[in-house]
């Protein structure tokens, strides 16, 4: 024993006091396979599934502070490491001071209407819809489970799942786990037709497959002789002046980078927004464009 620090020599955990330590020591115990907590997780997660199994196996105070001890490793096991010595007292001590060193960890809950951000990306498999939807309802605070499934319902693909969506509505699923369950035979179904993507083609004679449908082509606009960003800025405040419709894509998916001053949000430049360019071409046959056509015989809608 070294005399002057209180430590026996070779002795591994010195952080606990003389009193934690006389505490008698549980011999032949089972002991469950944790993940460990490097520092970066979820504390409080890790410390409430550790007292849960603490429980279920009677673990006394000096054996759940010294088993804790194992479960971490890398920036908390150098926490742990630099405790001073003898300054642990008891299990809840030890605990208090987990908490205030790591608390900041803890993964904040989300409300109900974060689920509304999580919707089918095109060509996303309905499985991994699933998956991500699973994942958003996890760190909902309160779930309401009926209007969770509303939302999980309204996000859905409708072009690739709608023998799906017909079905959740016809069965009147009141649950989560009940749709969830109709969904195997979907999944399987919806996910190998997208695999086969359009090029697949039907070798039954029942007709040809269904081609998929071409992206839009953009009509030819009108020639301006001021860029649209411009345009916009003098016909915001006159009647003629009418708001586009809401983006459909989510925010969070959208660049923030690019900003649209006729959505009054981010997604995409200004000059590059569709929906003022129809704006324009509308305005552009009603004759209240005329100031800003080019003046070209050979372009249509030349001003006089």
């Amino acid at each position: 024993m070294d005399r002057d620090s209180g430590v026996e020599i070779g002795e591994i955990l010195t952080l606990f006091s003389h009193s934690l330590e006389a505490i008698s020591r549980q011999r032949d115990l089972k002991h469950y396979n944790f993940d460990f907590f490097d520092g970066l997780g979820d504390s409080v997660e890790h410390l409430d599934y550790f007292e849960q199994i603490a429980q279920i196996y009677y673990y006394n105070d000096l054996t759940k502070s010294r088993f804790f001890a194992s479960t971490l490793k890398g920036g908390a096991q150098r926490w742990f490491s630099r405790i001073p010595s003898r300054s642990i007292h008891s299990w809840k001590e030890l605990c208090a001071s987990f908490l205030q060193r790591f608390r900041a960890n803890k993964m904040h809950e989300m409300h109900m209407c974060h689920l509304e951000t999580i919707r089918q990306h095109d060509n996303e498999s309905l499985s991994a819809y699933m998956r991500r939807f699973q994942e958003g309802i996890n760190k909902v605070s309160s779930l309401d489970e009926r209007e969770a499934l509303r939302i999980f319902r309204r996000k859905l693909d409708p072009e690739h799942n709608e023998r799906y969506i017909v079905e959740l509505i016809n069965k009147e699923s009141q649950s989560l786990a009940a749709a969830y369950s109709m969904d195997a035979r979907f999944v399987k179904e919806t996910d190998v037709l997208q695999r086969l993507g359009p090029k697949q083609e039907s070798n039954s004679d029942q007709g040809p497959a269904k081609q998929p449908r071409e992206p839009k082509q953009e009509p030819d606009w009108t020639p301006l002789n001021m860029i649209r960003e411009e345009i916009l800025k003098e016909v915001k405040d006159k009647p003629l002046y009418y708001p586009p419709k809401p983006m459909q894509t989510p925010p969070e998916s959208r660049p923030y980078n690019r900003q649209c001053d006729y959505h009054v949000t981010h997604g995409h430049k200004t000059e590059n927004c569709l929906s003022l360019k129809y704006f324009i071409e509308d305005q552009v046959k009603k004759g209240n464009m005329n100031k800003y056509l080019v003046r070209d015989s050979n372009n249509r809608g030349e001003a006089e």
